[in-house]
């Protein structure tokens, strides 16, 4: 299984494995939650676009689906990728504190 880890509003590109030459020409992709994690398989059936596109409480399984490319027969086994994603980090807040000031 694969993890990838995605701030709100980040893209990942990657690419799919396989032990033939050729990918399933009937793959797909899915995310078990498509209001919080996007993914999208490209035309070449490889490379894959994933979104983090709200906050995870737990992580998200993206999954794929296809026949395998001859001479391999039946389904393509490819384990999930979990997603999670966080909020952006917020920036720190300070003040000048002048009541602490020592006056001389």
């Amino acid at each position: 299984m694969s993890e990838l880890s995605l701030i709100v509003g980040q893209t990942a590109v990657g690419s799919l494995t396989f032990d033939e030459i050729d990918p399933p020409p009937d793959g797909a992709v899915s995310s078990a939650d498509p209001s919080l994690v996007t993914i999208t398989l490209d035309a070449d059936h490889v490379t894959w676009t994933c979104v983090g596109a709200a906050v995870t409480l737990a992580p998200v399984a993206v999954t794929f689906a296809g026949t395998s490319a001859p001479p391999d027969v039946g389904p393509a086994v490819v384990p999930p990728m979990m997603v999670t994603v966080t909020a952006a980090p917020v920036a720190e807040h300070g003040d000048f504190n002048p009541s602490a000031a020592v006056i001389s």
